[in-house]
């Protein structure tokens, strides 16, 4: 049995204080009073003990006593009638009152002291009191009162009680109201007795005003009381006592003791906390996001917002709808994603239901795009959203439409929208129709309607067009003028000369119609290998031809042609026709490469030209070499010729 200490449902009064008469209550401590609870169905049993601090104090009566005043009067009253579970006033069963083995049955009884056998014989009833006499305990009906020190009494007042002692036991209907007052008579451990009143007081409520007593409620179990404190739940929570944050009917504090619903362990219960916006609950679940978000399986990428929240909101993917996200699929390996596009392969298109996205299908050449819609051809084909009126397996928009009519060519050449004169698999205004004819330039050729004189696949008349084939323009392709003779390409290089010479690719220098370099190949001369014929030296003034022979000068005298005597780089006779230089002898050397006046010629002009001119003094019909100033005459001016030469001939 448990000790209670009672609210308002069950108020306990207990008196402790001694009489004026100077007792003492050292010793005494008050009594009180346990519930027991149902021992019999739809009943509460009550308890009430003695309480002493020493084993030596003694309990020797439960009594009236006038000296207290109303106080002092021995009162029982109920609501309801005292239960017997042996039958009213049907005398005591064994078992039915307190002894050293037994305090489980459930009758009503008044009691103090047991004799060694247990049966409670050793403890006396006042006359009238009980309705008997003698050693009878047990008590019935709403209402019994003493005055006048009557009570129960044990007549062996040396038997030890000891602190805690039994002298009333109450059975009724739960909910009852009752109370029990009367004074407890003892003596401390010198003998010395004392007397003390006492007050239990049980007061049944009716908190929700039913009509049913509240005890009532909690023990049929239609009123719960989850803290156990003998007040329902909805009257804890109505008057304040309880917090119900969650109206739910169950005080919160008994929500949160269970751990499944304060899971983030603050007191509060989950729902309130989701409810006021504490927490967060964006899965709806019912449990905070922060407590979900303790299992790690909850944040699979770890960013601090479930998974499920995630792709409930679209923040994030979840293709194949398994609630995981497929960037931790992709990460774990447990979804590939061959083109790292972070989408898992097995939600990548896969129209034709081989195992393998499309994009693999493609990459691996298992499968084409040819109008790049991202759709497999065949998967195109198959559906009919990309015709193939052929049946090679292309969609007809990837199909060749060179003449842009959104028709296939090989439609518009199947249904005579085209043609085709060289069965080429093209349409003829595909070809190439250089002429403008409105005949590919092929089927021109083919029939003799345009020559091709240089075989090139290209109409004559259109190959004029190019001035680099006709630089002539004179409408005939410049390599069949050439083949045929009819003009000239001296060098071999595909160019007429003539149209080298004007665009100055070649020059003519001697404007003959021919190249310089065809001139000199052919042997025009070019005696200083220059590349530019000696007539061009010449005529430009890069060379002199003083002697108009038609050669360069310095190749005349590199060749020895033209003798240079005085070695100025111009022929002697030039020299002398312009002056430069006498040749007073007309020989064709100037002078000054001839000593003349050294007659006798021993290499120098000495005393001894001087006697032989003088010797030969006078007329020289002949030429002699005396007239060294071959004026006909042997003189004056001959002798002074010689002196004027005097000396060593130039060059020794």
């Amino acid at each position: 049995m448990t000790s209670q200490n009672l609210r308002a449902s069950a108020i306990l009064a207990l008196a402790g204080a001694a009489a004026a008469s100077g007792l003492a209550a050292a010793d005494y401590e008050g009594v009180t009073l346990v519930e027991v609870g149902e021992i019999l169905p739809g009943t509460t049993t009550w308890r009430i003990y003695a309480n002493f601090d020493a084993p030596d104090d003694r309990f020797l009566a439960v009594n009236a006593d006038a000296n207290f005043g109303d106080a002092g009067v021995l009162r029982f009253e109920a609501t309801a009638a005292l239960v017997q579970d042996a039958g009213p006033f049907n005398g005591t069963a064994f078992g039915d009152r307190p002894n050293l083995f037994d305090l489980n049955g459930a009758d009503s009884w008044l009691s103090i002291g047991i004799n060694a056998a247990g049966n409670g014989s050793d403890t006396a009833f006042s006359p009238g009191f009980l309705g008997g006499d003698g050693i009878l305990s047990v008590v019935e009906g709403m209402f019994f009162e003493s005055y006048d020190n009557r009570g129960y009494f044990d007549q062996l007042p040396d038997t030890p009680e000891g602190d805690g002692a039994i002298f009333a036991q109450f059975t009724l209907p739960t909910g009852t109201s009752w109370s029990y007052q009367g004074i407890i008579s003892w003596a401390d451990e010198a003998g010395i007795p004392f007397s003390n009143p006492f007050r239990v007081e049980v007061v049944a409520t009716d908190c929700n005003g039913n009509g049913i007593i509240d005890a009532q409620e909690i023990a049929n179990g239609t009123a719960p009381d989850c803290n156990a404190n003998g007040i329902p739940d909805e009257c804890d929570i109505a008057d304040g006592t309880e917090s119900d944050c969650d109206a739910n009917g169950v005080p919160d504090a008994c929500d949160v003791a269970d751990p499944a619903n304060d899971c983030n362990a603050n007191g509060i219960p989950d729902a309130c906390d989701i409810a006021d916006g504490t927490e967060p609950d964006c899965d709806a679940n019912g449990v905070p996001d922060s407590c979900d978000l303790a299992d790690p399986a909850n944040d699979c990428d770890g960013d601090g917002q479930l998974d499920f929240c995630e792709i409930l909101l679209k923040l994030d993917a979840d293709c194949n709808g398994n609630f995981v996200l497929d960037s931790c699929e992709i990460a774990s390996g447990d979804a590939p994603d061959f083109n790292f596009n972070g989408v898992p392969d097995d939600c990548e298109k896969d129209c034709d239901a081989n195992g393998l996205p499309d994009f693999l299908d493609l990459d691996l050449g298992l499968g084409f795009d040819c109008n790049y819609n991202g759709r497999l051809d065949a998967c195109g084909i198959a559906d009919g959203t990309s015709p193939d009126a052929n049946a090679n397996g292309i969609p007809d928009e990837c199909e060749t439409d060179c003449n842009e009519n959104a028709v296939p060519d090989f439609i518009d050449l199947a249904f005579g929208l085209s043609i085709d004169c060289n069965g080429d698999g093209v349409p003829d205004e595909c070809g190439t129709d250089c002429n403008a004819n409105g005949i590919e330039d092929d089927c021109d050729l083919a029939d003799g309607t345009s020559a091709d004189c240089n075989a090139n696949g290209v109409p004559d008349e259109c190959d004029a067009f190019d001035p680099a084939l006709d630089c002539d323009a004179n409408g005939v392709v410049d390599s069949c003028e050439i083949a045929d003779g009819t003009i000239t390409d001296c060098n071999g290089n595909g160019l007429i000369d003539l149209c080298e010479i004007q665009d100055g690719v070649s020059p003519d220098c001697n404007a003959n119609g021919v190249p310089d370099a065809c001139d000199l190949a052919n042997g025009r001369p070019d005696c200083n290998a220059n590349g530019i014929p000696d007539e061009c030296d010449i005529a430009f003034g890069d060379d002199t031809d003083c002697n108009r022979n038609g050669i360069p000068d310095a190749c005349d005298l590199a060749s020895g042609v033209e003798p240079d005597c005085n070695a100025n780089g111009i022929a002697d006779a030039c020299d002398v026709a312009d002056g430069t230089s006498f040749d007073v002898n007309a020989d064709g050397v100037p002078d000054e490469c001839q000593c003349i006046d050294d007659i006798t010629g021993n290499g120098e002009v000495s005393f001894g030209d001087v006697l032989d001119l003088l010797s030969a003094w006078g007329d020289c019909p002949a030429a002699c070499p005396e007239d060294v100033t071959f004026d006909g005459v042997v003189d004056f001016n001959d002798l002074l010729a010689i002196l004027a030469a005097w000396g060593p001939c130039p060059g020794g």
